[in-house]
């Protein structure tokens, strides 16, 4: 990401969001290129505690590591269902309208709705918890 692309990013809420959402998303694959053998739900729960510890160093957050490793996992389930990209763009939407809910827009929350609408109907049909299962099962 260029440099004026991140200055510019401080002063227009659209290209902040942008550039939050694409660092999810690039920690995501460099997560999967680093890591190979992991399922879906395990990249998830890199990017996001990668994302957490770096608010922390940052200090816009006081968690501790230990609280980090339970979220990154609960917090993540619900995407590590949906194929890449859609799952980490998910996340990505779902991580900038926690840190950021100022710049959520209403395209976002459009694309947030389309992208969970399998999850949330597996959901109500209680099909879920196989869809899951079967799409995160151990690779190692």
């Amino acid at each position: 990401m260029s440099l004026i692309k991140e200055l510019i990013g401080v002063f227009i809420p659209r290209i902040l969001a942008q550039n939050i959402i694409k660092a999810n998303e690039d920690t995501y694959y460099y997560c999967r290129s680093n890591n190979p053998g992991k399922n879906e739900h395990d990249y998830l729960a890199m990017t996001y505690s990668a994302r957490r510890r770096a608010s922390v160093l940052v200090g816009n957050d006081s968690i501790n590591e230990e609280q980090i490793s339970i979220l990154s996992y609960t917090e993540t389930q619900q995407f590590a269902v949906l194929s890449p990209p859609n799952s980490i763009r998910a996340l990505a939407l779902y991580l900038l309208n926690k840190e950021r809910p100022d710049l959520i827009s209403e395209k976002h929350r459009d694309e947030f709705s389309i992208l969970m609408e399998p999850v949330f109907t597996s959901k109500e049909k209680g099909t879920y918890d196989n869809w899951y299962e079967q799409t995160n099962s151990e690779k190692e």
